[in-house]
């Protein structure tokens, strides 16, 4: 189940989460990969006072929207109210360190691109729940979600590295948006 804590700071084992496939280059080298991350909940049956614990979150979390989450804990009709979705572990720590009652946290993946937007036009991206919505990300989101064997493409970073920051310059020199160029091995078709 999920991680819950009180005052105490008693907790359950994190539930299970699902491991979507890495994305690689050609040489192996990583453009896609899922991290762990922790997403604040809440049960407004078990909070005495939505606005105080909102106005308390908000002392580690500054950018909380309060009336958002007041409006959340407010709601005795309901017992399970999303607070934060991916939390990073200084974030997660922080909350956990106030001691409020009715909180838990959920123990969730996100996808994380270690070079940063280098072919996020190609790669395309995931939604908050780990569906793969454009790019490489959509169109193979079925394999990925297998997380079985890591898919390779045919994309060099290397080669995408130059080819971008080509276009950038080109772009800058021109006093233009942008461009867009693809390299293909001839012989192969692939594309680098």
């Amino acid at each position: 189940g999920p991680q819950r804590f009180t005052r105490s700071g008693a907790s359950a084992v994190p539930s299970a989460v699902f491991q979507r496939s890495d994305i690689l280059d050609r040489n192996g080298e990583l453009l896609a990969t899922t991290v762990e991350a922790w997403s604040l909940a809440a049960d407004p049956r078990a909070i005495w006072d939505a606005e105080d614990t909102a106005m308390r979150l908000k002392t580690v979390l500054p950018d909380l929207d309060v009336d958002r989450v007041v409006s959340r804990l407010s709601n005795r009709d309901r017992k399970f109210a999303w607070i934060r979705r991916s939390m990073t572990p200084r974030q997660r720590q922080a909350v956990f360190d106030l001691g409020l009652e009715g909180l838990s946290f959920e123990r969730e993946v996100r996808r994380a691109y270690p070079r940063g937007t280098l072919a996020g036009h190609v790669l395309g991206y995931t939604d908050i729940d780990g569906n793969g919505i454009a790019g490489i990300e959509r169109g193979l989101d079925a394999e990925l979600k297998r997380g079985e064997a890591p898919v390779r493409l045919t994309l060099d970073n290397g080669v995408q590295s130059a080819l971008e920051s080509e276009l950038s310059a080109a772009a800058a020199r021109h006093n233009i948006t942008g461009g867009a160029a693809i390299l293909m091995d001839a012989r192969t078709g692939e594309v680098r």
